[in-house]
């Protein structure tokens, strides 16, 4: 299990990633302000060293018998034939992963192990691994299915897997968004309730609990291979007792859940899970326009989940589901303007959302408060109000 988790430091060998930690999802997506996204924002930009310029090309039967520093040349260089525009990033990660190194101080072992004196060689078996992880970038796998964890927000170590979608830097601002703008949405001394819709890895709701322990999350996904996973990932983190995932998409969730006088969802440890009074309702749904779904890197095309990236011809369809029942689900309060809606969204979506919900005769019973921008100045998230129903 995981120990107590301090606040995300990947401290960096392993570089700062420029535009490596995800694979922008169109042109328009994926990078902070700077162009560094916000995980890599919080590494040390501290590089390896002047390349190894005795070593131009090895073969991979030669590899066992090379230093790490000339096995870090031969692994970016393999990357750059491929195309990879990120190749020294990338390059650093396989090796430390090659070499054994898991975690947080993978990128601090690393640097004693290529500093080292006299210099430390590959060696027979990391030289197998490294192999098959540069043949498997080569063929475009996101690195974070290669190594199989990613940092993300205050949790180190996340485990990701294909074809589950890997959490973007974005959405780590959106829990930011939530932390900052969470108010007393409670009754009593009842627990803060958080509905997670699209679950993925886990990584929202587990964030979420992470930073407010008294706190518990219902979070919904159609992908049992994703409801695994994050399942998996609340145990990683000792907050499973905390954590409910349930394996059903909204509609499903809502018409069980509601429409059939509170059908249980959930399982028997998790009773509190079987109740429509959310105090907030999170999402990063899918939310690509179908047309610009033939725009997607190969990384991400070929790898993720198309179902979790493509949100209907104009990218809105399920964040229509999720505000057409978000009255329902959650609590009633004296002020029903306060946040309880967080989503990240597409640029284009907040105009288009704004004109729906102030269209005559709109089905909505909700409110528009706020549009927020991501670090790369597009509007990325918005933040509603519900009027729910006595």
């Amino acid at each position: 299990k995981a120990p107590t988790l301090p606040p995300m430091r990947r401290t960096s060998v392993l570089l700062a990633l420029s535009s490596f930690a995800v694979p922008p999802l169109t042109p328009s997506f994926g990078l902070g302000g700077s162009g560094v996204p916000l995980s890599a924002r919080k590494l040390a930009k501290a590089p390896f060293g002047g390349r190894c310029t005795a070593l131009r090309c090895a073969s991979s039967d030669s590899l066992p018998h090379l230093t790490l520093a000339q096995a870090l040349q031969w692994t970016q260089e393999q990357l750059e034939a491929s195309g990879d525009d990120q190749a020294d990033a990338c390059a650093a990660y396989l090796l430390a992963h090659a070499t054994g190194e898991r975690g947080s101080l993978a990128s601090q072992r690393l640097r004693e192990k290529l500093q080292a004196s006299p210099p430390q060689i590959l060696g027979e078996d990391a030289a197998k691994v490294l192999t098959e992880v540069v043949h498997r970038r080569c063929d475009h796998e996101p690195v974070q299915y290669i190594i199989g964890d990613w940092d993300f927000h205050s949790l180190q170590g996340l485990r990701v897997a294909p074809p589950v979608l890997i959490p973007r830097p974005e959405t780590e601002e959106l829990v930011d968004l939530v932390l900052s703008g969470v108010r007393a949405r409670r009754r009593g001394s009842d627990k803060l309730r958080i509905l997670d819709i699209g679950a993925g890895t886990g990584a929202i709701g587990l964030a979420l609990l992470n930073a407010l322990p008294d706190a518990v999350c219902v979070a919904l996904d159609p992908n049992p291979v994703a409801v695994a996973l994050s399942r998996e990932n609340s145990e990683l983190f000792e907050l499973s007792n905390r954590y409910c995932c349930v394996n059903q998409a909204l509609d499903e969730y809502v018409r069980t859940l509601l429409d059939t006088a509170g059908s249980s969802t959930a399982k028997e440890e998790h009773p509190w899970a079987n109740r429509a009074d959310f105090d907030i309702i999170v999402s990063n749904p899918p939310y690509i326009p179908l047309a610009d779904m033939n725009t997607l890197a190969p990384q991400v095309s070929r790898y993720e989940d198309y179902s979790a990236l493509c949100g209907g011809k104009d990218g809105m369809d399920i964040v229509r589901q999720i505000l057409l029942n978000a009255p329902r689900l959650l609590r009633k309060l004296e002020h029903d303007s306060t946040a309880a809606i967080w989503l990240e969204v597409d640029p284009s979506h907040p105009s288009l959302l704004q004109q729906e919900l102030q269209a005559p005769g709109s089905p909505y019973a909700v409110r528009l408060l706020e549009t927020v921008k991501d670090l790369s100045e597009r509007q990325r998230f918005v933040v509603c109000s519900a009027c729910v129903p006595e």
